[in-house]
């Protein structure tokens, strides 16, 4: 209760305590902030397996530098606002637990327009 109400805290403030760090079970998440480290604004989101969310129109449109899903989950970022995309094309990236602290080693910092996520089971296909 007291990580919750601390996490909830820094939501609130607009910074990051660390890393992702998973919601209660049946409510998967990401969390996203605006600068890498985990740093800047930050926000945990849930997310509905295999339904695309834009970021078009919010703060976190375009401005999103560190990203991570939940343990057991597993994300793809586009830079579009309708998640269509191929990591072939460099157009989508896939994203396990922990996520990425620093999307600026890829290129990817500042790009994201939306998201789409789903649970995976651990240990399968780098999902943890």
């Amino acid at each position: 209760m007291l990580f919750s109400s601390l996490i909830a805290a820094a939501l609130l403030s607009g910074t990051a305590v660390a890393a992702p760090a998973p919601l209660a079970e049946g409510s998967p998440s990401v969390y996203m902030s605006m600068h890498g480290g985990w740093l800047g604004e930050s926000q945990l989101v849930p997310f509905v397996d295999d339904q695309c969310q834009s970021l078009a129109g919010t703060k976190f449109d375009k401005t999103v530098s560190s990203f991570g899903p939940d343990s057991g989950a597993k994300c793809w970022i586009y830079d579009d606002y309708d998640c269509k995309g191929t990591v072939e094309a460099k157009t989508c990236l896939e994203i396990f637990h922990p996520g990425y602290e620093w999307l600026s080693w890829n290129g990817w910092n500042d790009k994201i327009g939306s998201f789409m996520c789903q649970a995976c089971a651990k240990g399968e296909s780098g999902c943890w």
